[in-house]
């Protein structure tokens, strides 16, 4: 059994989780059939990665309550009504009506982390998300994002592999 970690929200986190940037079609669904068979409880996806809909073919005869789901949000997609409307066709693409995660994908400089917090804590009240988090922010901009944080930023998803 994969260990799970505790985020700040006291929502719990599977230590590995299956990225899945690349992967399409069939490839893509064999793949995630084959990692949940295996252990795997979380999956990584993005809407930028254009394979939630098979995520969600692959996914639907696996009960839920068990898989963690992370998606993103991309950085041009960081306007209020933008990040509602992304977050809601992941949802419809993912086949659920909720995600565990819900990460900036990137930030954009243009767009006011304030505006995008204030979506995000909508989603949150709505049950939409359970936790949210960033992706690719360096120290500084995370701080001022925890100064400024409408619910827990739970996690700082960074690139890390042995050829970075």
């Amino acid at each position: 059994m994969i260990p799970k970690y505790k985020l700040r929200n006291n929502y719990e986190i599977p230590a590995i989780g299956l990225g899945t940037w690349q992967l399409k079609g069939e490839k893509c669904i064999n793949t995630i059939k084959l990692a949940l068979e295996i252990g795997y409880r979380h999956i990584d996806t993005a809407e930028i990665y254009e394979n939630e809909k098979e995520i969600g073919k692959a996914i639907k005869d696996f009960p839920r309550s068990e898989i963690f789901i992370t998606s993103k949000v991309s950085g041009d997609h960081l306007k209020f009504q933008d990040v509602i409307k992304s977050c809601e066709l992941s949802l419809k693409n993912l086949n659920t009506n909720y995600l565990d995660l819900y990460l900036i994908h990137w930030p954009n400089p243009l767009i006011s982390l304030r505006e995008t917090f204030k979506a995000i804590k909508k989603l949150h009240n709505e049950g939409k998300i359970i936790s949210f988090g960033v992706s690719n922010f360096d120290i500084k901009l995370l701080k001022k994002a925890l100064e400024i944080e409408e619910i827990p930023i739970c996690v700082n998803q960074v690139e890390f592999h042995p050829y970075f």
